[in-house]
């Protein structure tokens, strides 16, 4: 018995002296070939994590900064953008973070805890620890000064409304993407807006009281040429009541004095006044809007603003004239239009200010058929990799990736959320295509093949359309032709680019162990390595690393990881030689 056990240890501790040499190598690899390429950006991001996991470095000494903080959250913000604050406030009272405080102007005196600013330019001093919501317009440059630009790169954290403005804020204003935060406006429940009972008059949640004695309302400045040309022409066929410089619930009595509300540009190209509009929508008003440069981002407020063409006076004089010969009912509206809890939730749980648990509750952005269909793995404000996936794959859903201070964690999260989410609509199996996974040439018809035999075979687990690393001792399951490709079935895969996952590994992705911070083991794509699972390799590969992309967790160019990968092809390819060669002596 002693002699087993001690022969156990060895060869235990001969496995752990092999992993750990593999290990080794793979570093000393990549070392070497960001040097050889010159990648010293790469060398100094790597630099940089390494300084943070030591809690070294400005990300380390942000977190120790919000950590550090009273409980509760306290808003600041302007009249104008006061509907925003209490969106806020409803997400964290529903996410059970508060106490939750709003200040319409600077407080006398800040107390000790995070502070969000809406429109940080207009607060004179800002608090110690503070989370920016930007909320200019990145089409005119007046506010977006060297001061401006400063204040938000001390915040701990950048929301902005816009997919428009966050490509600004990068490539314009120098501010890294790991930074800032999409986070889109979005409606209220109705009600909400007012104190509890004013808005239920006659059973109708959207009555105020007032019957309207106006065609149209406008708000907002009205003294500019562009606007005035609009207003003129809507005053020749309609009554029109100009509203401006009221806020909150005296605003809210005015714009029930219209029957139908406009919205009118301030700039030619200026981007969508989503704001504006999902106040409007929260208070059950009929709108006619501008469409705009950016509308393209918009889409879930089409069912319920009609839209006009930009700059098209007549356009918009007709479309009012539509909307006030229809009898008027509130449409029904989703509590969230544009999903601001879902993206709101993401940046509390990027910044340790929220359990990742609780995530599971929120919905997704992506529909269950969606998830289906298969889904791209994008950051929203990587914007470059996220427009040239859509541009590769016209049409296919892309799901906003979570993240975490601690980037292989949020990448994590996100393929745990989507398994739990496919799981909870009983989707059998779903494909992951991270953006800057390229399906180039013949690889498309290859990977349907690929796809129909893997959905064939309720045995296997994983289809993997490229392996970055192949473990030293992986095993050869099975090796197999079908419809003129080359397979091979091994036991491990180490590699998240493009695969296709079927129950058994769904199942795996959606128990992944966030609070296991190991780094060499639990990274998503070594998580699923340690496990035991039937993966299914097209040989050669069929998918690619776009070389021109750089990794968002590794900070390399994807030109570092060729050598390896056509490495594990070889070995695969060689490896499956071997067992057609073992089959064929039998």
């Amino acid at each position: 018995m002693e002699k087993k056990h001690s022969s156990e240890n060895s060869v235990e501790g001969t496995t752990i002296v092999n992993k750990r040499t593999h290990k080794l190598r793979r570093k000393a690899y990549t070392l070497l070939a960001l040097l050889k390429n010159g990648d010293w950006q790469g060398i100094a991001e790597r630099l940089a994590r390494y300084a943070t996991r030591l809690g070294l470095g400005k990300r380390a000494r942000r977190q120790r900064q919000i950590d550090a903080c009273e409980p509760g959250i306290d808003i600041i913000c302007t009249p104008h953008t006061r509907f925003v604050a209490l969106r806020m406030r409803l997400s964290l009272e529903m996410l059970g973070i508060g106490p939750v405080r709003i200040f319409d102007a600077q407080p006398a005196r800040y107390a000790p805890k995070l502070h969000i600013v809406i429109c940080p330019q207009m607060v004179a001093q800002l608090p110690a620890n503070y989370i920016a919501m930007q909320m200019e317009q990145s089409v005119s440059s007046r506010w977006f000064d060297q001061a401006y630009i400063d204040r938000l790169e001390n915040s701990v954290a950048i929301m902005d409304y816009s997919l428009h403005n966050i490509a600004y804020l990068q490539d314009s204003a120098g501010l890294s993407h790991r930074q800032i935060f999409y986070t889109p406006v979005s409606n209220l429940p109705r009600d909400y807006l007012y104190p509890v009972g004013q808005a239920k008059q006659d059973d109708d949640p959207t009555s105020t009281g007032t019957e309207p004695t106006y065609d149209i309302a406008f708000y907002g400045d009205a003294n500019t040429p562009r606007r005035q040309a609009f207003l003129s022409a809507l005053e020749q066929h309609y009554s029109v009541l100009r509203i401006s410089e009221v806020f909150g619930e005296a605003l809210y009595a005015q714009l029930a004095r219209a029957r139908v509300i406009v919205n009118i540009h301030y700039y030619e190209g200026a981007l969508l006044e989503t704001t504006r509009l999902y106040e409007c929508l929260s208070l059950g008003h009929s709108i006619v809007s501008e469409s705009s440069v950016d509308i393209h981002e918009h889409a879930l407020l089409k069912p319920y603003i009609t839209f006009t063409p930009i700059g098209d006076i007549d356009a918009m004089v007709a479309a009012v004239g539509e909307r006030l010969n229809q009898t008027h009912t509130p449409p029904e509206l989703p509590d969230d239009i544009a999903h601001f809890h879902f993206y709101f939730a993401r940046l509390l749980v990027a910044n340790n200010l929220l359990d990742a648990q609780a995530l599971d509750a929120i919905p997704s952005p992506l529909r269950a058929s969606q998830l289906a269909e298969g889904v791209g793995l994008s950051l929203p404000e990587t914007h470059q990799r996220r427009l040239a996936f859509q541009a590769s794959y016209p049409g296919y859903p892309v799901f906003p990736g979570l993240r975490h201070h601690q980037g292989w964690r949020g990448c994590a999260l996100s393929y745990r959320y989507l398994a739990r989410q496919a799981s909870a609509c009983g989707v059998k199996s779903m494909e992951i295509r991270e953006d800057d996974a390229g399906l180039e040439g013949d690889a498309s018809e290859r990977w349907q093949k690929a796809t129909q035999l893997f959905d064939a075979r309720p045995d296997l687990d994983v289809l993997c359309g490229l392996v970055a690393d192949v473990a030293e001792d992986v095993n050869v399951l099975e090796t197999l032709e079908h419809d003129g490709e080359r397979y091979i079935v091994v036991n491990r895969m180490t590699s998240m680019v493009c695969n296709r996952y079927g129950t058994r590994a769904i199942q795996a992705l959606a128990e992944w162990p966030f609070d296991d911070t190991n780094v060499e083991r639990n990274t998503i794509d070594r998580y699923l390595e340690g496990l035991s699972l039937n993966v299914l390799v097209p040989l050669p590969f069929i998918a690619q690393h776009r070389a021109e992309s750089r990794s968002t967790l590794w900070q390399f160019q994807n030109t570092t990881y060729d050598p390896m990968i056509e490495a594990s092809e070889q070995r695969l390819i060689a490896l499956s030689r071997q067992a057609l060669e073992s089959r064929e002596g039998q």
